[in-house]
């Protein structure tokens, strides 16, 4: 279980277990998906489970969904990922995971948190913890987290 609380555009790498409730049943990809890599990006905040999303290889792949707080094993933040290195032959699998390298000192200069969300967040999630890229789109476009507060969570 997380301790911190999450946030928005926080990563998820959720249990082998873990079971996503959604309002409509998983299409077939998202098994898959998960099965290659278990992470999901945050979406929102309620109660005592997550809003979370489930990214596939297409733009069209997209599953939202809600994950229980017991189903979450780790939690990633854009921050966290900001100016991490990989390998030079995992970078080169996915061209915005070696500019990362690039960008990081150009903004940590200017003295605040950043880090990579959406695709490119979770394919550094995916190669840090050594699994396949291929599962996300290698070409992602760059979004960036900055400056981030904590979601209003209820007492």
């Amino acid at each position: 279980m997380i301790a911190a609380p999450a946030r928005i555009h926080d990563l998820l790498r959720l249990r082998p277990e873990a079971e996503l409730l959604g309002e409509r049943p998983a299409p077939g990809w998202v098994a898959a998906s998960l099965s290659e890599a278990p992470w999901v990006v945050v979406c929102s905040i309620r109660g005592g489970a997550i809003g979370v999303r489930v990214r596939g290889a297409t733009l069209a792949q997209r599953f939202d969904a809600v994950a229980p707080l017991f189903a979450v094993a780790y939690r990633s933040t854009p921050e966290d990922l900001a100016g991490r290195r990989c390998e030079p032959w995992r970078a080169a699998q996915a061209p915005a995971l070696a500019a990362l390298g690039r960008v990081d000192p150009v903004l940590t200069r200017f003295g605040h948190p950043w880090g990579p969300i959406g695709s490119v967040a979770l394919c550094v999630c995916a190669v840090l913890s050594s699994q396949q890229v291929g599962v996300w789109r290698t070409s992602a476009r760059w979004d960036l987290a900055g400056d981030r507060h904590p979601a209003n969570l209820p007492d």
